[in-house]
């Protein structure tokens, strides 16, 4: 990783880019006094070559270019993730308000107009190399923590696994009564171990999933999968427990649903993990339900929606709940303790898979989880790309 400048150093690397030669050498005059390490560029595709060969860390960039105007250069910077942290000033002899919209829009941070104060332009640079020291600085802490929590939990989860299984093992020696007879009360105790313990092994298998994920160890396997199958396997397999809870399961299948691409085992474990969660948030006497369907704006892709009736989601949190350990508080946390990774690993699943998915939250009227996956076509050898980046 690049080492971060301090701020304030004078070896900061600013790009000029500009058609005009004239421009380039006035704006290089303002900004030499300051030590800055200055390069220019005569175009729009110059101006990317030389970023992405070595990126600056501000671009001072004139709007009005042959080719590839500064809007368009400022959009192609911001939608690579290498360089959308660079900071952009985009310089017009347009000063109004529509011209300043649009290259705010774009990406840009600051927006000055020609001619261009001396003073007001080193200010604004300077700032923005101050702010985006802090972020790069920040960021690297972030990765950091990120790097060490991956590690922490790895080698935990692994270190756990071992007594948990012997836990289970003489747990179900004891209550099948190969080691004697149990009262009541010991076969209650023991019932209590047992659900514990393979709660812990859920938790713990979620880490290692993340693990996995996060190293490119998870593998995926695409072929046909019948949609009425997963849905039928997932429903059955939680059907016990909804049942105790008091929820009413269902299913809207069409007929003629057309099979999916994917992992097989793979979209079993999404829709069970979306079936558990809802059960768990749903109150006795509630629903949930699955419903698929084509995506009418999009036939190559189908859409399941997993819904309950349960306390619903926070409309402000909506947009983070698919974050790695995220937990939005919620009443009655006794009887959901998790880590928070269950819908992001969903989400990583789905993604990996040509899909998308995202949560429509209704505070206290419950919530609806949907997802999409590509349809099956005879002779694909592979996932398709996801269609989009927002819901429909």
């Amino acid at each position: 990783m690049q080492a971060i400048r301090k701020a304030g150093d004078h070896r900061s690397r600013v790009l000029i880019v500009d058609d005009e030669r004239h421009n380039r050498q006035v704006l290089e005059v303002m900004l030499q006094p300051e030590g800055f390490h200055l390069r220019s560029a005569a175009s729009g595709k110059e101006a990317l070559v030389m970023v992405a060969s070595e990126p600056p860390d501000l671009i001072l960039l004139d709007i009005m270019m042959p080719g590839m105007d500064g809007y368009q250069v400022a959009r192609a910077i911001k939608a690579d993730l290498a360089t959308r942290n660079i900071p952009i000033i985009m310089v017009s002899a347009l000063d109004d308000r529509h011209a300043r919209m649009a290259g705010l829009n774009d990406g840009a941070e600051e927006f000055l107009t020609k001619p261009v104060d001396r003073a007001e332009l080193c200010v604004r640079v300077r700032n923005l190399l101050r702010l985006k020291v802090y972020g790069d600085e920040r960021e690297q802490t972030r990765q950091d923590e990120v790097r060490f929590k991956d590690e922490f939990l790895s080698h935990v989860s692994h270190e756990l696994r071992s007594p948990l299984t012997a836990i289970k093992q003489f747990t179900t020696i004891l209550l099948a009564g190969l080691a004697g007879e149990l009262n009541d009360k010991q076969r209650d105790y023991q019932e209590i171990v047992l659900k514990n313990v393979q709660q812990l092994q859920a938790m713990i298998d979620d880490l290692l999933e993340v693990t996995r994920l996060e190293t490119g160890k998870l593998t995926l396997e695409p072929e046909r999968v019948s949609v009425p199958d997963a849905v039928r396997d997932a429903l059955n397999t939680l059907r016990v427990t909804a049942v105790a809870r008091g929820l009413m399961l269902s299913s809207d299948l069409p007929a003629d649903l057309p099979s999916v691409s994917g992992d097989p085992i793979r979209v079993r474990q999404i829709l069970i993990n979306l079936l558990d969660n809802a059960i768990k948030f749903t109150p006795g006497g509630g629903a949930v339900s699955i419903r698929a369907r084509v995506m009418p704006e999009d036939s190559g892709f189908l859409r399941l929606d997993v819904s309950d009736t349960g306390c619903g989601i926070d409309p402000n949190t909506s947009d983070r709940i698919f974050e790695r350990l995220h937990q939005p508080p919620q009443p009655d946390t006794a009887s959901r303790k998790g880590l928070g990774l269950g819908l992001f690993i969903c989400k990583e699943l789905v993604t990996r898979q040509g899909g998308r998915i995202w949560v429509e939250p209704g505070p206290h009227q419950g919530s609806t989880f949907s997802f999409t996956l590509p349809v099956f076509s005879a002779g694909s050898d592979r996932v398709s790309e996801p269609a989009g980046d927002s819901p429909p």
